[in-house]
């Protein structure tokens, strides 16, 4: 699941939301149609359910290859793990499920990500040959992994318009404002560019006899 979020953005709702039926393997494409969360029920009993998305609207998104190979490995673990239980597992269609097949609580994820982190900083100790107490544990949650993505495909020059829509916000403007970090260096190679804009229109000018006024 963590390895999808990098690769897609999803929020951590959607990701354990996720079922069979929303990934088109042939056409590479995911369907993102709903989340989950904890509700009451009229008997004030909470109950985990399948939910609309954050803004309430579905969404398609172009998978890159790896993705692919996360999802295709995970559903060949899951069915083996099907096998192995047999009645014991509740199918829900879920890409990712408890042992048993029920829905992923975000608390029992978020506490997965934080032993990584701690594995990760035995290993960085080790890495440095640095006793533990010296070495700082990594800091990131589960949404940071929806904020790498992120900020890697600005990064990387894919429009704002696309980045926006892939990862589901009403409004190119609150992409922008959230990863406004990404942006001043991309604005930065963006305006050299435009180096000899100047002498060249000059020159083209006085080819035509004259400079232009250009507003």
């Amino acid at each position: 699941m963590f390895m999808l979020q990098i690769a897609t953005g999803l929020r951590p709702g959607e990701a354990l939301g996720l079922t069979w039926d929303n990934v088109d393997f042939e056409n590479k494409i995911l369907h993102i149609t709903k989340a989950v969360r904890r509700e009451r029920d009229e008997n004030d009993i909470s109950h985990m359910v399948f939910a609309p998305t954050k803004t309430k609207r579905s969404r398609d998104m172009e998978l890159l290859d790896e993705a692919i190979e996360i999802l295709k490995r995970q559903r060949e673990l899951q069915n083996a793990e099907k096998k192995r239980l047999g009645n014991a597992y509740t199918d829900l269609n879920l890409i990712f499920a408890t042992k048993t097949g029920q829905i992923l609580e975000r608390p029992h994820v978020a506490q997965t990500l934080a032993l990584i982190r701690k594995q990760m900083r035995i290993i960085r100790a080790e890495e440095l040959h640095k006793d533990i107490s010296e070495v700082e544990e990594p800091n990131f949650t589960l949404h940071s992994l929806r904020h790498t993505f992120a900020t890697r495909a600005l990064e990387q020059d894919i429009p704002l318009k696309v980045v926006s829509d892939w990862l589901g916000h009403t409004t190119i403007r609150i992409t922008g404002d959230i990863y406004s970090h990404a942006l001043p260096a991309k604005r930065r190679n963006s305006i050299q560019r435009l180096t000899g804009i100047t002498t060249d229109h000059y020159k083209n000018g006085q080819n035509r006899g004259q400079v232009q006024n250009d507003e």
